[in-house]
Order: C-alpha cells, then structure tokens, then sequence
C-alpha cells in the first residue's frame, strides 16, 4: 500500500513538474513567436516593395522558412499594433432578443447535463453573475441580480414573516423548432 502510494506520489510530482514546464515553455514560445513576426514584418517590408520581383518567397526559401507560417506569423503582428482595423467606433451594438434566446437554447442543454444540483447551479450563477456587468447586490443568503437601471440596496433583512422561499431557477427551454413561443424566467 505503501510503495503504490509513494509511486502515486512521485508520478503526481512528475506530472505537475511537466504541466509547469509546458507552461513555461508555451510562453517563451510565443514571446519567440511574437519576435520572429516583428522581425519577419520588418523583412517582409523590405522585400516586398515595388520592382523586388518577389524576394521574399525566395529569400524565406533560402532560409528554410514555410510561407504560410512567415505570413501567418507576419498578420498576427500586424494584428497587435492595430487589433480592431475595421472597428470605426467603441461602440458595441446590443444583441437582440433572438439573439440572446438562441444563445440560451444552444447552451441550457449542457448546463443542464453539467449542473445537477441547487449548489452547482447556485455556484455557476454566482461565478456568471460576478464576471459580467451586472446590478449585483451580495447579502447574507447569497446575491441579488437587479435589472439594469433599477439601484436596489439591501441593508436590513426582512422580518420572517416577510421572507420568501427561495425560488427555482426555472428555464423554459423550446421544443425543438418553437422558438417563437419561448421565454425564459429566472429568480435568484
């Protein structure tokens, strides 16, 4: 028992000293990478003016170095000095309705294959709740999500009496094809 446990040990050991070092190196890979595409765009700029007769497929092919990676390599720096090129203004457009229903049909099924009990959906709606913009107000029983504009302060607990029990998540999720009559309701 005591040798199994010692080989469980080691080889856990071992398997964490790889998982740090992969890491470790993926990193210094794309510190590398991110080098190589300034150095590749800056060759590429050279060898690619007017009246070169295209010397940078040549001059890649006198150094061994595949096109489709060069350029590849090339487009994602030229990608981290401009992110958005076509992005005219900050503005984001808010999605629709459909748009927000679809999204919840594509993803209820596995949420509801992932989330079996109260405390795993409770923890995935904080964890949601917390990570997005919301009008979030914590309590002693857990949160409050508020709809937005509306500014709720919860300082004093409500008299017994006046408490409710607490309410299901509910999720009315489409036969397949009935998008049209869905709606989808949640309480926190």
């Amino acid at each position: 028992m005591h040798r199994r446990t010692a080989e469980i040990t080691g080889l856990w050991e071992i398997h964490n000293d790889f998982k740090s070092s992969l890491r470790q190196q993926s990193q210094n890979l794309n510190s590398v990478r991110a080098e190589l595409g300034k150095k590749l765009a800056a060759m590429k700029t050279l060898l690619t003016t007017p009246g070169r007769a295209g010397k940078w497929s040549a001059w890649l092919k006198e150094h061994k170095i595949a096109r489709s990676t060069a350029d590849r390599l090339v487009v994602k720096h030229e990608r981290s000095l401009n992110p958005n090129p076509n992005c005219l203004t900050d503005s984001i457009s808010e999605p629709t309705d459909e748009e927000i229903q679809k999204l919840f049909d594509k993803i209820a099924p596995k949420l509801r294959r992932v989330l079996r009990t109260p405390a795993s959906t409770y923890r995935f709606l904080d964890l949601l709740s917390s990570s997005l913009v919301l009008n979030r107000e914590e309590t002693d029983e857990g949160f409050i999500v508020v709809k937005p504009g509306v500014r709720v302060s919860v300082e004093q607990p409500l008299p017994e009496e006046a408490q409710a029990e607490p309410a299901p998540v509910i999720a009315v999720v489409p036969a397949e094809g009935n998008v049209e009559s869905a709606s989808t309701s949640m309480a926190l």
